[in-house]
């Protein structure tokens, strides 16, 4: 092979070399390129992965970005405000709203845990939960009422009011369980009776019909006609199926009371007895209901079904679980059911009086939690005499205790030297400018003292300054009356009084609630020496709204501002912690009218 040849060959292999080389980068370059594609790939897939998985892990972003304070007030009647001022300055709790312009609407008037705002809608703040709900209404209405359960658990509904035209107002119920509007447009007022109840009122030219209302069920439960004001103020369940209803026909006049008993299966009722006399009935911890009608007493199961029908002997005073108190032939007797002896208690005659408030059944239990260290679990009745009434208040009212336990048959009669009542309350009235007034009770029996006399109405002349004078030109500074008890408090609020603070105790509380000096002295005068004599007592004020559903108080003309207190005493022998009864400020305007008293446990 020449040279040339050589030469030939060789390039040809260089040059086969140099191709198989650039094939070999290029494959190498098009292998870095695809796994650099596929690695960014990899990782551009996970990063959106990760990113992904922290989206989904990320919380929704809070929109409450703000709060609206709520304050407690004490002044008046408000006991919640959204506005600090001179009254409402202690912070009660903060709401987280979404908005800087969220107003308070309405809250639960019991513990005040659970209020309605508006903030971009209507919504219920629960403070218990934390937690906020949002209203869904077909249209706005002009005012909106809180229905709070029972249980303090949740909210049932809302009362909403719509003005229509100037002075034409129609009423709905938001059922919050239902997400349903009911009774939309089809009454002049509802009124809340109870979670499950309401009272509503038609009225057309000539009648008003009063309905009882279910919630649950969405029907008309009970009607009443009447050309008069009817008022249901009492609602008792048992087993959710008994009511105890009690309206009022006529401002002031007795009330009627119906049993009905309300079917779990069907949206029926059905009338157990026509009409209670003085609260005649009785439900049993067993869930039976004993109902006195006519001249017997029926027993009611809790399905409603009648398992017995007892005849009555005598005039009944009270029901009580398995037997009740009657009177017959001059005598006060005992009788259980289905035995005919009954147990003589004492000679009967029209000046004795039966204290059904004063007259309890005390438990073991109840013994304990109210530190009644000298009492036995059983049945006490109070019987006072009523001879020693209408006395001026110069010797107190006596009487006689009987004890009586069930179980064992015992029965023991103590006496009183005082029966407990509505003691000194004496009443201020302060017009403007000299003022013809009158005043009535809504219950004139239940007086036991007057000063000046009553019989059915004081009518006396005001002046400014609080001066009195009868239709002879007589003076008074104040009408002055006692009265029977009508009502115990348990004292789940109120205050621990020493002898050693009681005075200054008084004249805080009273500053507190908005006496002036001269009838801060002299309720600190008639209370302090009973204080100080108890050396350790628990205290509770009744006031207006509480006062008036017992024995309501009618001043004519109607005072600008009406306030009305009762001291509850009662002797301890130790130290009770209580929780502190809050208590609101009396203001002052126009015709001004202050009433004090108070009970002695």
């Amino acid at each position: 092979m020449t040279n040339e040849e050589n030469n030939n060959n060789e390039q040809k292999q260089t040059k086969k070399n140099n191709l198989l080389i650039i094939i070999s980068v290029l494959l190498l370059i098009i292998i870095a390129i695809g796994a650099f594609l596929i690695y960014n790939k990899y990782h551009e897939s996970l990063n959106k992965a990760q990113k992904s998985e922290e989206t989904e892990s990320k919380e929704p972003e809070n929109p409450n970005k703000y709060s609206l304070t709520l304050y407690n007030c004490e002044s008046d009647h408000y006991i919640i405000s959204d506005t600090k001022s001179e009254d409402c300055h202690s912070e009660l709790y903060k709401v987280p709203t979404e908005t800087k312009t969220a107003k308070l609407v309405d809250y639960d008037n019991d513990e005040k845990d659970i209020v309605l705002i508006q903030d971009n809608g209507l919504k219920i703040y629960n403070h218990n939960t934390d937690k906020i709900e949002k209203i869904d209404l077909e249209h706005k209405y002009k005012n909106y009422e809180l229905n709070v359960s029972d249980d303090r658990n949740s909210v049932i509904g809302i009362i909403l009011n719509e003005e229509k035209e100037e002075n034409d107002y129609t009423y709905s119920y938001y059922n919050l369980q239902t997400k349903q509007e009911l009774y939309k447009g089809e009454y002049q007022s509802l009124y809340s009776v109870s979670e499950n109840y309401l009272e509503g009122e038609k009225t057309n030219d000539t009648t008003t019909t009063f309905d009882l209302l279910s919630t649950k069920e969405e029907n008309t439960l009970k009607s009443l006609n009447s050309e008069n004001y009817i008022y249901y103020y009492e609602v008792i369940t048992s087993l959710g199926n008994y009511l105890i209803i009690n309206y009022t026909d006529g401002i002031g006049s007795a009330g009627n009371e119906y049993v009905i008993y309300i079917s779990q299966s069907k949206s029926q009722f059905k009338a157990i007895t026509n009409k209670l006399q003085d609260k005649q009935y009785s439900i049993s911890n067993d869930g039976k209901l004993y109902v006195q009608y006519k001249s017997s007493i029926n027993v009611f199961n809790p399905q409603g079904t009648i398992l017995n029908t007892y005849n009555i002997v005598g005039d009944v005073l009270y029901l009580y679980n398995k037997f009740y108190l009657t009177i017959n032939n001059n005598k006060l007797y005992l009788i259980k059911y289905g035995e005919e002896e009954p147990v003589e208690l004492l000679d009967w005659d029209d000046k004795k009086v039966f204290h059904s408030a004063l007259s309890h059944y005390y438990s073991k239990d109840v013994l304990n939690e109210n530190n009644e260290v000298d009492k036995k679990a059983g049945y006490y009745f109070i019987i006072a005499n009523d001879s020693e009434m209408n006395n001026d208040g110069e010797n107190p009212i006596t009487g006689v205790e009987i004890y009586y336990n069930y179980e064992t048959g015992e029965i023991t009669k103590s006496p009183i030297d005082e029966v407990p009542g509505y003691e000194k309350p004496i009443l201020y009235l302060y017009p403007e400018k000299e003022t013809k007034v009158e005043v009535t009770f809504a219950n004139k029996d239940s007086l036991t003292t007057t000063y000046p006399k009553y019989k059915d109405k004081w009518e006396v002349t005001a002046k400014p300054n609080g001066d009195l004078y009868d239709k002879d030109g007589k003076y008074y500074y104040g009408l002055y009356w006692e009265e029977d008890l009508n009502h115990l408090v348990s004292f789940d609020t109120g205050f621990y009084v020493t002898k050693d603070n009681a005075i200054s105790f008084l004249e805080e509380k009273l500053t507190t609630i908005g006496l002036n000096d001269r009838e801060r002295n002299e309720f600190i005068m008639y209370w302090l020496p009973i204080l100080e004599k108890n050396e350790q007592s628990l205290v509770y004020f009744e006031l207006t709204e509480e006062r008036d559903s017992y024995n309501k108080l009618n001043i004519t003309p109607q005072p600008d501002s009406f306030l009305r207190v009762a001291i509850h005493v009662k002797k301890v022998n130790q130290k009770v912690n209580i929780k502190e009864q809050k208590l609101p400020t009396f203001k002052r305007n126009g015709f001004v009218a202050v009433e004090w008293g108070g009970i002695v446990y």
